[in-house]
């Protein structure tokens, strides 16, 4: 009896950044008995307009009371929004919305929700939203 082999085919996916350019690739590959076809089904370049760094919390990647600041770079004039949202990934706050110039910014979190309350200590994610860009980081507060 001969084992069945239940897909006779595999996708190989692969991305590669170099500097705010990403290059991903999908190529499909089909084996009938002893033979393999290739076929590249997407190349794909994406240059982004949108460099976030990563967020300056300390060397421990916590921070304390009283707040946190939160540097982005834009490469561009760019509608945006900053938001912080709990692991659950309810909206705690909104710290940024509208247009802003090319350059780098930074924002202050002080710890605190919509209502200006302050929240429990915990793992949050902020996301920025530039354009058709986004980009999400986490962040540990311990009071």
């Amino acid at each position: 009896m001969t084992p069945i082999q239940l897909t006779p085919w595999s996708i190989f996916y692969a991305c590669a950044s170099l500097q705010g350019a990403f290059l991903t690739a999908v190529l499909l590959t089909v084996k009938k008995g002893n033979r393999t076809a290739n076929k590249l089904l997407a190349l794909l370049t994406l240059l982004l307009t949108l460099y976030l760094t990563d967020i300056f919390l300390g060397k421990s990647g916590f921070f304390y009371n009283p707040s946190t600041t939160i540097r982005y770079d834009l490469a561009q004039v760019v509608k945006i929004s900053l938001k912080i949202f709990d692991s659950g990934g309810r909206e705690i706050r909104t710290l940024a919305a509208g247009r802003q110039s090319a350059g780098t910014h930074s924002l202050v979190w002080d710890g605190r929700n919509e209502k200006g309350e302050p929240v429990a200590s915990g793992v949050y994610l902020y996301r920025l939203r530039a354009g058709s860009s986004i980009a999400a980081r986490k962040m540990l507060l311990v009071k």
